[in-house]
């Protein structure tokens, strides 16, 4: 499996508009509603610079709460620690989390389940660290239901990528209801038109994985396909994004 590297990415990382839309996360509203004094340890696996973790610690000034974030890179936890400093950070590989059994309530990953080379390890991992009746967030995309992406459309060669990275969210269903978890799956599927002199500026920033992970040649290519359109007159295109949201209970 490729990796896509974020030590040169976190240059660029949060440029990215879509990245700096974090809000307060119902889920874990849901989850510290009635917590009023027992401490709830919430861990953002693959954490990146820091976003989510932000504003939560925001949204959550008064909840008592003790934030944890973990991620491989050095160069994003960096930018993590200047804009969330109250959160305990760690460094690490997901599938030898270093932290005590039984020690989280909650544990979140978001947009990065994919990037995990042994994944069932990882949700093993997740478990050993989770208490009985703690709860598992993942959100991601779900490729299998998204041919019509922009970036698929474009760079053609990122299927396969991704058909190599990326678990089919069936599988991580199955795979978290065997490592006994009660489970639900929100599948929701948008369809939209985006700008396209909008997507060549991304492309060209190169800072998802897929298109970092691609080679240079076909990522040249790509961008030849999508200023031929904009010379051709082509201003937007329909775009296919579909977002899961995996929620797992860990059962005793």
């Amino acid at each position: 499996m490729k990796h896509a590297n974020y030590q040169r990415i976190s240059k660029c990382y949060d440029e990215n508009e879509i990245r700096q839309n974090e809000s307060k996360d119902d889920f874990l509203d849901g989850i510290l509603t009635g917590c009023a004094s027992a401490p709830v340890r919430v861990l953002d696996l693959a954490c990146g610079t820091g976003t989510y973790l932000k504003a939560q610690c925001d949204a959550f000034a008064d909840a008592p709460v003790e934030w944890h974030g973990f991620d491989a890179f050095d160069a994003m936890l960096t930018i993590a620690r200047q804009k969330a400093p109250d959160v305990a950070y760690a460094q690490g590989t997901a599938e030898d989390l270093p932290y005590a059994d039984n020690f989280f309530d909650v544990v979140t990953c978001h947009f990065a389940f994919h990037h995990f080379p042994e994944k069932a390890r990882t949700l093993a991992q997740i478990r050993r660290v989770l208490k009985d009746g703690g709860h598992i967030k993942l959100s991601n995309i779900a490729p299998e239901e998204m041919q019509g992406w922009w970036i698929y459309t474009y760079f053609p060669a990122c299927v396969e990528i991704d058909q190599d990275r990326f678990w089919p969210y069936t599988q991580m269903y199955r795979e978290l209801e065997s490592l006994k978890f009660s489970v639900t799956c929100t599948v929701n599927k948008t369809l939209s038109r985006t700008a396209l002199d909008s997507a060549q500026r991304h492309a060209m920033r190169r800072d998802c994985s897929q298109l970092d992970i691609l080679d240079d040649a076909k990522y040249h290519q790509g961008l030849q396909r999508i200023e031929q359109d904009l010379e051709n007159g082509v201003e937007t295109r329909i775009d296919e994004i579909a977002l899961i949201i995996i929620i797992g209970q860990k059962l005793s």
